[in-house]
C-alpha cells in the first residue's frame, strides 16, 4: 500500500505542474506546480487524505481513480512510460507504470478475473479481460468493508 500511494502523490506532483529546471543552471529547480502542491501539504492543517484533496483542490477518491484509469490505458494500450531525468545526474525524477529504460517497472500484476482478491482500504487490482453478459451493471461483492477499495480492469 505504501509504494501505491508514494506513486499516486509522485503522480499528483507532476499532474500539478511538476518541476523543471533553468537552463542556465540545472541545479537550480523552477517550480512549474508541483512545488506549490507539495508546500500546500505541508502547510496544511488536515493530514491524510484531507491534506491531499485540500492541497490539490479536487476530492482524493476522484483523483484516485483518474491515476488508475492512466495506469490502465497504459495496459491497454502497452504504452511505454518516458520519465523525466535530473539535468545533472541522469537519474529518474518521476516514476510511473511501465517506465523505459534501466528503471523498467512494468505493470502491475493481472489477477484472473475469476479468482477471489482481498484488497486493503486504497488499493487496486487489475483484473484479466472479462465479457460482462448485462452492460448496465456489474456486481462486486464484499463481506466487510472497511476504507476504500479500488477496482480497475478491462472488460471486453
Amino acid at each position: 500500500m505504501r509504494g501505491a500511494i508514494l506513486l499516486f502523490l509522485s503522480w499528483l506532483f507532476w499532474e500539478s505542474g511538476g518541476i523543471s529546471w533553468d537552463s542556465n543552471d540545472p541545479s537550480v529547480l523552477v517550480d512549474q506546480g508541483g512545488l506549490t502542491f507539495l508546500k500546500k501539504m505541508e502547510e496544511s492543517p488536515n493530514t491524510g487524505l484531507e491534506c491531499i484533496s485540500g492541497a490539490y483542490g479536487a476530492p482524493v477518491n476522484s483523483l484516485f481513480n483518474e491515476f488508475l484509469g492512466e495506469i490502465h490505458d497504459y495496459r491497454l494500450s502497452n504504452k511505454v512510460y518516458n520519465y523525466k531525468s535530473d539535468p545533472l545526474t541522469g537519474e529518474a525524477v518521476d516514476f510511473f507504470a511501465n517506465m523505459s529504460g534501466a528503471n523498467a517497472l512494468g505493470f502491475p500484476k493481472t489477477n484472473p478475473s475469476s479468482t477471489p482478491v482481498s484488497l486493503a482500504p486504497w488499493s487496486f487490482v487489475f483484473l484479466d479481460q472479462f465479457t460482462v453478459q448485462n452492460n448496465n451493471f456489474l456486481t462486486l461483492e464484499s463481506s466487510k468493508t472497511n476504507g476504500s477499495s479500488f477496482f480497475a480492469w478491462s472488460v471486453k
